[in-house]
């Protein structure tokens, strides 16, 4: 009976290494990622092992046999769990009651108590987390073998006492250690597993590393790329096969391959070569990329190779190469906005000192009266002067924000010529260049031609050339011509402004219609370089073109072309304007100005209507005097301390006042006048103020 013992021990013993395997293979390395059908498998696949062991048991006396089922379930509870540990002490123990005997509700509690066991200490004491787990596994074998002997007392009387003498000792000497061995066995596994789990989870995370990293990374042995990553692919734009297949000198720019191969053999050879250096790829599509390395020595294999590190610094380089012209400019732009100044100091002063000498002079008591009227007449010059350089700097402010308008009206194509040739043949500058000729050169056949445009901006155009003509011509013609050709409802005009003057430098012609250039930037040339850019600003807000052609010492043709829709409506009858002074006594009028200069000067012009006149110095005050007194007419500046004129407009809405008003204001953009309309005036007039003007702009509001 020892003997068969013993015997049955072997067995169970080859049958629980079986047990070992099945563990290894199917649970350990996938126990993490195993659904609850794969535990269900498990649970079955260890209830049929427990079978198999309960039918190679050791027979102790007839109906009454033990096996190693309770090191199974013990064993199963601890490292598989309760799902398939539940369900193999399920399928063990109706077996068990199959087999029947003396011995079933011994075997059934056996197999019950000992997956318990198992699940519990599992639960509670896992192996895996304590670091000498034998004594632990040990442990649990002594309660699990302990607790089999006292299901002895579900055995017969009369072989209880016999039964627990005769296993008493296989189930503390075998049995328990049986279990810590097969224990430690299974953590060996599981361990294993983990490690090899480590091992790849570190592998994907450096491979991740070096196929995502920013850099292209590759290896190169005996003049071929043996590996790299795909950033390299990117790079070049080029299959990895197609990389690997060919020398890598293939995708170097032919003028810096000599160089970097160079460099790759010294290295090979364990030279010293530096490690970064710079050079140019070409990709698939021909593109040129600048390439930055970082390169050392290496041995791939137990060959001699170089580990490299790739940037793609074409960008890179690119933005360096835009700082250095961004410094440059920004140095020209420095120096440009030095003669600027300098140039806008000596516009502005020019003029000033014209306005304020000859305002000494005609305070003096003894100057004639004939001197009085040239004086006038040179103060109204620099002041005309005066506002041409604000209205440049207004204008070049609209084309930049895109604010500049065009304000069509059916107009005659030669008159708008001939206007500006009038003008200029006033022009002082013209007058002291004895030997310049201003001509218009304008085809008699097309004087009737009348089109839908903006003629002050054409003029403005036309002025801008001629003025800038007269500037650099000091001899010679300065010719105004004109080529218009008619089109069905079109009508192409092609304009030109030729002079004999000093002609543009080739290095110079690129900026002639850049703001705030001139030819001659070195030394004082009088203007503040805005013409040109104005006028190229305006032809292009029109659709038009502009261009020139220029020879250094002979002469500047500059031309511009538009394309303007022909009027055919009659132009409407031009009535002499109404230029006297208004009849405006009983009305009240009320001056809102917080410059006391500007009030002196309304209540100038308007001493000769008869009306009464009212000064309010902000905002504020205005109100308190509406209120006190409703004035006929408000003269409203919109810039005012306080409460400005956009404040007063809506709280003289507010309280219904029934007087009207006019803007007049220092703002001359064309949405502030709209503006102001909308606000409430009636009318609207910008300084300077000519008294024309303003009487014309009372009389037209005072009737609505």
């Amino acid at each position: 009976m020892e003997n068969s013992i013993f015997i049955g021990l072997i067995e169970n013993i080859a049958v629980m290494l079986a047990f070992t395997m099945i563990y290894d293979y199917f649970w350990a390395k996938n126990e993490d990622s195993l659904k609850i059908s794969g535990k269900i498998l498990a649970g079955f696949t260890i209830g049929f092992i427990a079978i198999f062991l309960m039918m190679i048991p050791w027979t102790l006396s007839p109906g009454i046999q033990f096996d190693s089922r309770s090191v199974l379930l013990s064993i199963t509870g601890l490292f598989f769990g309760y799902i398939p540990t539940f369900i193999a002490m399920l399928v063990a123990a109706a077996y068990r009651i199959y087999l029947g005997g003396g011995g079933m509700w011994m075997g059934v509690a056996v197999i019950l108590s000992s997956g318990f066991i198992g699940i519990v200490w599992g639960q509670f004491f896992p192996p895996k987390k304590i670091r000498q787990p034998q004594f632990n596994i040990l442990f649990m074998g002594l309660i699990v073998h302990f607790t089999m002997m006292l299901c002895t007392f579900f055995l017969p009387r009369d072989s209880i006492f016999e039964t627990m003498r005769m296993i008493a000792l296989p189930l503390l000497l075998l049995y328990t250690p049986g279990t810590m061995l097969l224990g430690l066995l299974m953590i060996k596994r599981w361990s294993f597993w983990q490690q090899q789990k480590n091992i790849e989870e570190e592998e994907n995370r450096y491979r991740k590393l070096f196929e995502n990293a920013g850099e292209a990374i590759l290896v190169a042995q005996e003049g071929f790329i043996t590996f790299a990553n795909e950033r390299l692919s990117d790079i070049l734009g080029r299959s990895y096969e197609e990389i690997r297949s060919r020398p890598f000198t293939d995708f170097i720019h032919p003028d810096d391959r000599e160089f970097v191969m160079q460099r790759h053999k010294e290295r090979i050879q364990k030279h010293d070569v530096p490690k970064f250096y710079s050079f140019r790829i070409v990709s698939n599509t021909g593109e040129v990329k600048w390439i930055e390395i970082n390169s050392v020595y290496f041995e791939w294999n137990g060959v001699p190779a170089s580990l490299s590190f790739l940037s793609d610094v074409t960008s890179l380089r690119e933005t360096s190469r835009q700082l250095v012209l961004a410094k440059e400019k920004a140095v020209n732009s420095d120096k440009l906005k030095t003669v600027f100044l300098a140039n806008m100091s000596h516009e502005i002063r020019t003029p000033m000192n014209a306005i304020l000498g000859f305002s000494d002079l005609l305070d003096n008591k003894n100057t004639p009266q004939g001197k009085r009227s040239h004086y006038i007449n040179m103060i109204r010059t620099a002041g005309n002067q005066l506002m041409h350089i604000i209205n440049d700097i207004v204008d070049i402010s609209k084309l930049e924000v895109k604010q500049l308008s065009v304000n069509l009206k059916n107009c005659n194509l030669q008159e708008i010529f001939a206007q500006s040739i009038e003008v200029f043949k006033n022009n002082y500058q013209l007058k002291e260049k004895k030997g310049v000729k201003l001509e218009l050169d304008f085809p008699r056949s097309c004087k009737e031609i009348r089109i839908m445009a903006d003629p002050y901006r054409i003029r403005q155009v036309i002025d801008n050339l001629l003025n800038n003509a007269i500037k650099y011509t000091d001899t010679g013609n300065i010719t105004l011509s004109c080529i218009p050709t008619i089109n069905q409802n079109m009508v192409h005009v092609e304009t030109h402004v030729k002079d004999t003057g000093i002609g543009i430098p080739n290095d110079k012609k690129d900026i002639i219609f850049e703001r705030f250039r001139q030819v001659e930037e070195n030394t004082y040339r009088e203007g503040a370089g805005l013409g040109l850019s104005i006028a190229k600003g305006i032809v292009e807000l029109m659709g038009g073109t502009i261009g020139f052609e220029s020879e250094e010492g002979k002469g500047s043709d500059f031309f511009f072309t538009l394309d303007l829709e022909r009027a055919f409506e009659p132009l409407p009858d031009k009535k002499d304007e109404i230029t006297n002074i208004p009849n405006l006594k009983g009305n009240y009028i009320l001056i809102a100005d917080d410059d006391i200069t500007s009030y002196y000067l309304l209540k100038e012009f308007l001493n000769e209507t008869g009306a009464d006149v009212a000064h309010a110095i902000d905002g504020e005050v205005l109100l308190s005097m509406i209120s006190e007194k409703m004035p006929d007419l408000v003269l409203l500046d919109i810039n005012m301390p306080k409460k400005d004129g956009y404040a007063c407009l809506q709280k003289i809405q507010e309280n219904n006042y029934p007087c009207k008003i006019i803007a007049q204001t220092a703002y001359a953009m064309e949405n502030e006048k709209n503006r102001c309309l909308s606000a409430g005036c009636l009318g609207y007039v910008s300084k300077p103020i000519e008294p024309d003007i303003l009487y014309q702009e009372i009389r037209q509001v005072m009737k609505k």
